[in-house]
């Protein structure tokens, strides 16, 4: 399943061209800054699987720990888990391009000379997979969030204060080159102390004060 926001498609022909199998959703917005966790809890209302995985567009997982993250969440041990530790590598340009021409993941993967980290051991978003029912139950995507913020820790550590702390798989992923706009990071002066002070409220709550604030999130009860 995809989703595509923006003021007009400009993948429709694409997905119906070479991708018949893939879901594909539209939605109009003519707003620049993408609402994602919206449009993330868009998706789970359609996911008619038990389990979900959510991955970023310029995020290259390895099969086999995306396989190890889903087995964790479906022994039903976890409500979700990370299909990797922290680590995602900045790929180089060059290395990139060969990947999007062949798809063969260790033209990311075996050169370590080229493997520069983005936030160390770090990460928390990116990539999860996670039981899309007990997820609801926790909140989903908090769409207090109204742009590009803290949203992936804010995610991780709610879940750990409600006693469900993500499992992070051993291993690396990959992050993809692209070019940066207004969704790439706080550009907007206004929605930047809104989005940290969302994170900081949900962090320094004890988990039955947490409870009742997930309560009041409409977007999970609809």
């Amino acid at each position: 399943m995809i989703i595509e926001s923006d003021s007009k498609s400009r993948l429709s022909e694409i997905m119906q061209m070479d991708f018949p199998e893939v879901e594909y959703i539209f939605v109009e917005d003519h707003n620049p800054m993408l609402y994602r966790t919206h449009l993330m809890n868009e998706e789970f209302r359609r996911v008619r699987t038990r389990n979900a995985a959510n991955i970023d567009v310029d995020i290259i997982v390895p099969i086999e720990q995306l396989h190890q993250a889903h087995d964790a969440v479906l022994s039903g041990q976890y409500v979700m888990s990370m299909p990797y530790d922290g680590r995602v590598v900045l790929s180089p340009k060059e290395l990139a391009d060969i990947f999007r021409e062949t798809l063969d993941i260790g033209a990311l993967t075996e050169i370590d000379a080229y493997q520069q980290l983005m936030f160390g051991f770090a990460s928390l978003g990116g990539a999860y997979v996670v039981d899309v029912a007990r997820y609801r139950e926790l909140g989903w995507e908090n769409e207090h969030f109204l742009c590009w913020g803290p949203e992936d820790m804010e995610r991780f550590h709610r879940l750990d204060i409600l006693g469900h702390r993500p499992l992070q798989v051993t291993g690396k992923c990959y992050h993809l080159p692209h070019s940066r706009g207004i969704n790439s990071g706080d550009t907007v002066p206004e929605l930047i102390l809104l989005t940290k002070r969302e994170y900081f409220n949900v962090i320094n709550m004890k988990p039955q004060e947490l409870c009742y604030y997930i309560e009041s999130w409409t977007w999970c009860k609809r």
